[in-house]
């Protein structure tokens, strides 16, 4: 638990000091700084340091990750509840053709995607909008996956019943499957999952995005 701890702990007792006192302590004080305000006042707020470089705002900045992060997690988690619930309950023909259509690009890497993704947002006139960082990462053929799974685990006499007494395709999936707990256990999984997905920004394929998506950062506030 130390081991751990310690880390975090550092970083804390560093974010109260500025880079002088830091720079002239070796080894590092333990201790916490001073400074806690103005440090993080700059970090949130932006403004100049004491060595005179210019931090831009990070608040902004949290605030776009936050809407990205909750629609997509959302996003997926309703369209591949639905898209699931089709492929298994829904009788048409190739359904499971269209489902391993659908789990196969998985294996598409994400340079193959750049271009067609740059097309689409800009005919659609989504760039520099959240419709152009959030649409595009919406889909998601593994969280797919996982509902198909559990629909396939629930016995055909709970959808029957539900049938019987009148519930229609979109009744049957809100009402009588909301009843069991693995759909729940499902649900929670994946928005586990995707959520921090979504916010960081460091993987390839959530980096490219907003790269393609906002080609001006003060469209989205983040910039003058």
């Amino acid at each position: 638990m130390a081991i751990v701890a310690f880390p975090v702990y550092l970083t804390l007792v560093a974010s109260t000091q500025t880079a002088q006192e830091i720079a002239s302590t070796i080894p590092m004080s333990l201790r916490p700084g001073t400074h806690l305000w103005e440090t993080y006042k700059v970090a949130l707020f932006g403004g100049e340091t004491a060595a005179g470089s210019t931090v831009p705002a990070a608040l902004p900045m949290m605030g776009v990750s936050l809407v990205m992060a909750l629609v997509i997690a959302i996003g997926k988690i309703a369209i591949s509840l639905l898209s699931a619930f089709a492929i298994v309950y829904f009788r048409f023909p190739l359904r499971n053709l269209v489902f391993w259509m659908i789990f196969v690009t998985l294996m598409l890497p994400v340079e193959v995607r750049i271009g067609p993704t740059y097309e689409v947002v800009s005919k659609l006139g989504m760039l520099n909008s959240y419709a152009g960082l959030t649409i595009p990462l919406i889909a998601s053929a593994t969280a797919t996956f996982l509902f198909r799974q559990f629909f396939l685990t629930v016995p055909d006499e709970l959808v029957e019943a539900a049938r019987v007494d009148g519930a229609g395709p979109m009744q049957t999936d809100s009402s009588a499957m909301a009843t069991c707990l693995r759909l729940r256990s499902t649900v929670e999984c994946t928005a586990t999952v995707r959520m921090p997905s979504a916010w960081q920004a460091r993987r390839i394929r959530n980096a490219i995005s907003p790269r393609l998506a906002i080609t001006t950062l003060s469209s989205m506030g983040l910039g003058p």
